[in-house]
Parts: C-alpha cells; structure tokens; sequence
C-alpha cells in the first residue's frame, strides 16, 4: 500500500504476534468490521469476552414483506383548503413557463405545488384551530401568498419556518400573530 492510498477491502489484519510478537492489545476487536473480525483465528476468537463476541455478530435482518408502497398524495387536485388548491397552485407556478410547457415542467410544478399546499394545509389546520375568528378553511391559503414573488407563491422554505415556528410557540408565536393580521384583512 502506498502512503496516501486507503486500504483495499480485501486486506485483512494480521493474526495476533505477526507485529512485534506482541499479543493485540484489549478493546482491539472492537475496530473491526464484523468481515475482518470473522477472519480471526480460532484461538483469537475464544480470548473474546462473551460481550465482544456479541459486538462482533451480524445483526438480525429486518423481515420484508414485499415492496414499499409510497403514500399516496393526501389531498386530490380540486379539494379546496383555505380557499386554495393543488390545481390553483400549479396553474399559477406554471405561468412563469412559456405556453405549453414540456411535461417534464408540468411533472415539476405538479410536485412543487403538492409541496406547497401540503405545508399550506398544516398551516391553515393549526391557524384554524387557534383562531377560531378568522377565516381559515376559506381564505387562509391567501394569508400565505407572497405577493413579492413572481408566482404568488411563498417558498417552501418560508412555509416551513412558519409551520416549524407555529409548531415551537403556539399562538404566541410572531407568526400567529401575521397570519391573523392577514387573514383578517382579506376581503
């Protein structure tokens, strides 16, 4: 092996007194990888305390049952939360595109927005449960627009430190608080 270069996965340690004549010293086996540590000698693998020995077997496989199913998306494109939906978000992503965009964009707005709405959603259900004044179920989504934007849309970045920061304080969060600011200023 050259200096610099890792060692292969096929070199092994060598057995116990190869260096020095010294014996390994304790906690050694530990640093192994359970490949290395089955190529021990037999001699070597009885000096190892029942507790080592555990350390070193394989562990147990998880069962499988057959494949994964991916969850199913939660909300169908026309189900209106918060005055909003999958199908109004994707229209209004996909207006930054030329007219008939490729698939592949339609494909992309289609997941971006089921992102989005799928934050807005978790949003909207905290909102309406703490403000129960406002009108969340019917306008909330707009509460969350970003008019700054060339969508409309606020990122999904913005989105989630807003959930993540209704989700640590509750209504006495300063998010709360411009949320029922904005939704009580909606028409």
């Amino acid at each position: 092996m050259l200096p610099g270069e890792a060692p292969s996965p096929s070199s092994s340690l060598p057995a116990s007194g190869e260096f020095w004549g010294q014996a390994p010293s304790p906690g050694w086996v530990e640093q192994l990888a359970p490949a290395e540590a089955e190529q021990l000698a037999p001699a070597e693998a009885e000096q190892l305390a029942p507790a080592e020995a555990e350390q070193l077997a394989a562990p147990a496989a998880a069962p499988v049952d057959g494949p994964q199913l991916e969850e199913p998306y939660p909300y169908a494109d026309d189900q209106v939360i918060g005055g909003d939906s999958v199908g109004g978000v994707q229209r209004r992503l996909l207006e930054r595109h030329p007219p008939f965009p490729p698939s592949e964009v339609i494909d992309l707005c289609r997941i971006e927005a089921q992102d989005l709405m799928e934050v807005k959603a978790a949003i909207i259900n905290k909102m309406a449960s703490w403000d129960q004044g406002g009108d969340w179920m019917g306008s909330g989504a707009r509460a969350l627009d970003n008019p700054r934007s060339a969508t409309g849309e606020d990122s999904l970045e913005n989105l989630y430190k807003i959930l993540e920061d209704l989700k640590e304080t509750g209504p006495l969060s300063e998010s709360f608080s411009k949320l029922q600011n904005k939704v009580r200023r909606l028409p």
